[in-house]
């Protein structure tokens, strides 16, 4: 399923580069008889500006404007790239941690930018006593014919950058949902990574831009509402920056750290062996004097539990929980037991059983028996 969604956010993400953020449509008619009509098509997006007409694409009559267009609409074109490669990455590689929900933000990055843009056109044209709003209709009529018909709005390129998030959201959630569950009880820790340290650069000079784009504008003109969108716009980055560290969970008997990676990842402690399967991700091992986790310690094949300061035999745990099962149980290990000359040792200080309860070093640890 997830992966459907993935695919479908990338496709998305993708019409939203090529296609026009708004357009302008406009039709006249120059022929009552033959009732032609010659229209004229505009429309803005990240690939810049283009002007279509009857007579055909004249994009290439505007010279250095469309370059210049191009160049503008970048703060909207890069992370909308950038969302697109990593929505690939987390659709290819299933990945799970945080980082899977950083396409969905980029594209929210990139309609921050653009509706400072619409803000900035908005401002500028109300300043000039010309109060258009960015979705409308105008139509010229003369004895009931239509002389020019006009209409101008969002276009389907803004239209496919919403949904290209919502869908880069709804797939990320979709993949912690069927398996975070198993292992979200345990702690975590974040370290940055090459992506996450990327971003936050980015993040600290947009912020140095967007402060002296401020104070620029706030000594010529006032401050304006506009600006709101090019704040949540840098607060976004450092979010994605957030999210693009590398997450770990902390294995809950050596306290490890475990990257957690993909779909796949099967999440077994290097260091003591603990599986992360959902199967077993109950089976915590605690004391059961005082019920805190107890540490397992390679060394001596023990298990150490830190709040009472001493190793935990489960051995003599589980036979004590069986003969608690039934009293048919009980009776019969009360008449196996062994007498006191026969009873093993143990050492106190590792747990291992001892081959002779007069020896006075442990032959594991080294350390002195009491006497």
């Amino acid at each position: 399923m997830f992966t459907i969604v993935y695919l479908l956010g990338i496709l998305f993400s993708t019409l939203a580069i090529f296609m026009p953020w708004w357009g302008f449509h406009s039709s006249v008619e120059v022929s009552e008889e033959t009732s032609q009509m010659a229209y004229l098509d505009i429309g803005i997006g990240p690939t810049g500006i283009f002007i279509n007409t009857a007579v055909g694409d004249l994009s290439s009559a505007l010279g250095p404007i469309k370059e210049i267009s191009i160049v503008v609409m970048l703060p909207v074109t890069i992370p909308l790239v950038i969302g697109l490669i990593d929505g690939l990455y987390c659709g290819l590689t299933r990945t799970i941690s945080r980082r899977s929900f950083a396409p969905a933000l980029w594209m929210l990055g990139s309609l921050f930018n653009w509706f400072f843009y619409w803000g900035v056109v908005y401002v500028t044209l109300s300043s000039l006593g010309l109060d258009i709003p960015p979705v409308g209709s105008y139509t010229l009529e003369f004895k009931g014919y239509t002389l020019v018909g006009a209409s101008w709005g969002w276009g389907i390129g803004m239209y496919s950058a919403i949904i290209a998030l919502i869908l880069f959201m709804a797939g990320a959630s979709l993949l912690r949902k069927e398996k975070l569950p198993y292992i979200s009880t345990y702690k975590r820790k974040y370290h940055h990574s090459v992506y996450s340290v990327f971003v936050l650069v980015i993040a600290v000079l947009s912020l140095l831009g967007v402060l002296g784009i401020i104070l620029l504008s706030n000594i010529l003109f006032g401050f304006s509402w506009v600006f709101v969108f090019l704040i949540m716009g840098v607060v976004n980055l450092f979010l994605i920056s957030s999210i693009a560290k590398k997450e770990y969970i902390l294995c809950p008997q050596c306290n490890r750290e475990i990257e957690i990676k993909n779909y796949k990842s099967n999440y077994v402690c290097q260091q003591c062996g603990w599986n992360f399967e959902s199967k077993r991700a109950s089976e915590v091992k605690k004391c059961p004097e005082c019920g805190n986790p107890v540490v397992y310690v390679p060394q001596y094949g023990q298990y150490y539990c830190q709040q009472c300061q001493k190793y935990v035999n489960f051995l003599e745990e589980s036979v004590e929980s069986k003969e608690q099962e039934s009293s048919a149980d009980v009776q019969k290990s009360e008449a196996k037991i062994p007498s006191t000359s026969t009873m093993q040792s143990y050492c106190p200080y590792c747990g291992n059983v001892l081959p002779s309860s007069e020896i006075a070093f442990c032959p594991y640890c080294g350390k002195k028996l009491k006497e």
